[in-house]
């Protein structure tokens, strides 16, 4: 059963649905593309993570969707500042072990979240989609903290947006536990909701979860 929550960043209020699996099960906050709210990719990936036994929490970044602040602006200091205290806000519920959470990002939302999990060391596991952005690139090799962060990648192989070589280069970078999976899709849009490939990502995402966040 899924809820509405809101919670606040830096005195922003901010809008999300959580959806619990189970007493203590691996949870996860997810965030999506550049503009994206919570009914579109991060809703359709924690739709699917909920299925596969993992407690998710998928929001709406300031300034879009039903959360406050300046419309439609992006504001990557300020969407950091979210997905921290959106863990906080997952982290706290009586159902879920603040130990054993998780980020998932796809599209621009891959870069933030491994940013986020760069700086905040309650994130034990970060798997993302697309890699999208080289500012990632640069939280990988400067970030002590990942090196105990478990981080899954999974990319198109021939990503008409992303570069495949980009992927390869944060797997290479990235010091701590890591795997890489390669799909079929040709198109960067191939993984925000086009079977099979939705279903193979969040596969491989449960599974990697649910391993790395026992």
């Amino acid at each position: 059963m899924s809820e509405h929550v809101t919670f606040t960043a830096d005195g922003i209020t901010l809008a999300g649905t959580l959806a619990v699996a189970a007493d203590r099960a691996p949870a996860v906050v997810l965030t999506g593309p550049f503009t994206g709210v919570k009914e579109q990719v991060a809703g359709t990936y924690a739709a699917r993570l909920h299925e596969r036994g993992l407690t998710t929490l998928a929001f709406d970044h300031r300034g879009f969707g039903e959360s406050g602040g300046r419309r439609a602006h992006e504001d990557s200091q300020g969407k950091l500042a979210d997905l921290r205290a959106a863990v906080s806000h997952l982290a706290a519920h009586p159902a879920v072990d603040p130990g054993r959470v998780a980020v998932v990002g796809v599209c621009l939302g891959g870069g933030y979240a491994v940013r986020a999990a760069a700086t905040d060391p309650r994130i034990s596991a970060v798997t993302y989609g697309s890699l999208h952005s080289l500012m990632t690139l640069d939280a990988l090799g400067s970030a002590p903290l990942l090196g105990r962060t478990p981080l899954l990648i999974v990319h198109g192989r021939t990503d008409d947006y992303c570069s495949p070589e980009l992927a390869e280069a944060a797997y290479d970078q990235a010091p701590g536990p890591k795997e890489l999976l390669w799909l079929d899709a040709a198109q960067h849009i191939d993984l925000y909701d086009r079977e099979p490939y939705v279903s193979q990502a969040a596969d491989a995402t449960a599974r990697f979860l649910h391993h790395h966040l026992r």
